[in-house]
Parts: structure tokens; C-alpha cells; sequence
């Protein structure tokens, strides 16, 4: 069973039809729905295994729930990716490296680089470097294929 986000079911409800087609009917199951749902599930006595991720707060209600009846917990809570860049490299290449993981999806997932240190000796390059490729993104509506980086999804994503 899963349960995506109730900001970005598409996705996970067009698997469910693919899942559909080559699996057994009750064996992959997408439930939709906002926070209510994802709570019911978590205490439901059929659930024995959860697998969350998403925000801090929100997974420690899952775990509060989980831990009601023993259930095995799983959760990815977002996490603060660093990336490091020593003296040695292409700066070229590790900007290209460095821009897709920290602005994919704007920035809205949990995997995302979130800080870089970077070696004095290679600072200015990098930083020329990341910003000729932001110079090159094209904003815009996310269904175009031309748009490199499409809106934010959310306003609570928004006021982050």
C-alpha cells in the first residue's frame, strides 16, 4: 500500500495503473488523500510496517503511532546533505555535478544537496560556474518540456 503526498499524487497514482496491469489485484494498492488518511493508516491494526518520509514533525506522529502496537518503523526525515569539494577537481565538472542534486525538483526533496564546502583554491570557479548554469535554467511551467525548473509545489514549500 502506498500513500503519496497529498501534494504530488499523480505520479504515484499513474504507478498504481502500471502496477495494475502486471500485478495481482490487492498486492499494490495507492490510497490518497491529506493528513487524516496517512494518520488512519498508521493505526490501523492491518499495517504492520510503515515506511515514512517527509518532515520531522510529521514523523514523529507516524512513530508515536507505529509504537502503539509495535509496528516496524522506516522513516527518511529530510535529510541536510553536504557536499565537498576539494582542491583537485574540474570545477566545470563538479558545478554540473553540484546543480542538478540541489536544485532538482527546486530544491523539494529530502536528498538534496543543502550545503557545499568548497577548498579555497577552487571557490571562485565553482561559484562562476554554478551561476553560468543557473544563468542557462528556463523557469516555467513544469508540464513544458522546454522548463528546466518548473514552480514550487506548495506554499508551505514557498515560505521555507
Amino acid at each position: 500500500m502506498l500513500k503519496p503526498s497529498p501534494y504530488t499524487p499523480l505520479t504515484t497514482l499513474r504507478m498504481g495503473e502500471l502496477f495494475r496491469e502486471i500485478i495481482p489485484p490487492g498486492v499494490f494498492n495507492v490510497i490518497s488523500g491529506g493528513d487524516s488518511v496517512g494518520e488512519r493508516l498508521t493505526r490501523h491494526p492491518g499495517v504492520q510496517k510503515i515506511s515514512f518520509t517527509g518532515s520531522v514533525a510529521a514523523g514523529k506522529q507516524v512513530a508515536v503511532a507505529g509504537a502503539k502496537d509495535l509496528k516496524r518503523v522506516t522513516l527518511e526525515l529530510g535529510g541536510n546533505d553536504p557536499a565537498i569539494i576539494l582542491a583537485d577537481v574540474d570545477p566545470k565538472q563538479v558545478a554540473e555535478k553540484l546543480y542538478g542534486p540541489a536544485f532538482w525538483l527546486c530544491g523539494q526533496f529530502c536528498m538534496g544537496v543543502k550545503r557545499v564546502y568548497v577548498h579555497e583554491a577552487v571557490y571562485e570557479p565553482i561559484v562562476q560556474e554554478l551561476i553560468s548554469i543557473a544563468e542557462e535554467a528556463k523557469l516555467g511551467n513544469g508540464a513544458d518540456p522546454e522548463t528546466t525548473m518548473g514552480p514550487l509545489n506548495n506554499k508551505p514549500q514557498f515560505e521555507r
